[in-house]
């Protein structure tokens, strides 16, 4: 039976953040964690630096600003959303808005 889902807590990313500076795997990290490699590779993916290590504190901060946003069950608003709700507010037709005619 498989394991139920959990996020990986801010311990973890420590966890992760420091057996990557002992030059530790892929797998050998899961394997501590008691996870499937694939979550750590995957957790590194997303948070990993163009110009540096795994940051535990700066994946744990991306990951709940990822949790956040999808929380309310909305996507993220484009930033073209902001202009058009204020000339919306302001009495602008879509039509207006989008300059159609």
């Amino acid at each position: 039976m498989a394991k139920p889902y959990q996020h990986l807590t801010e311990g973890n990313r420590i966890i992760i953040a420091h057996e990557f500076s002992k030059n530790a795997t892929v797998t050998e990290i899961a394997q501590t964690l008691q996870v499937h490699r694939t979550t750590i590779a995957r957790e590194v993916r997303r948070n990993a630096d163009d110009n540096g290590p795994y940051d535990a504190e700066r994946a744990h901060l991306r990951a709940q600003q990822r949790r956040s946003s999808q929380r309310d069950g909305s996507a993220p608003v484009p930033q073209i959303a902001a202009p058009t709700i204020f000339l919306r507010s302001k009495g602008w037709c879509s039509k207006m808005v989008f300059n159609q005619n």
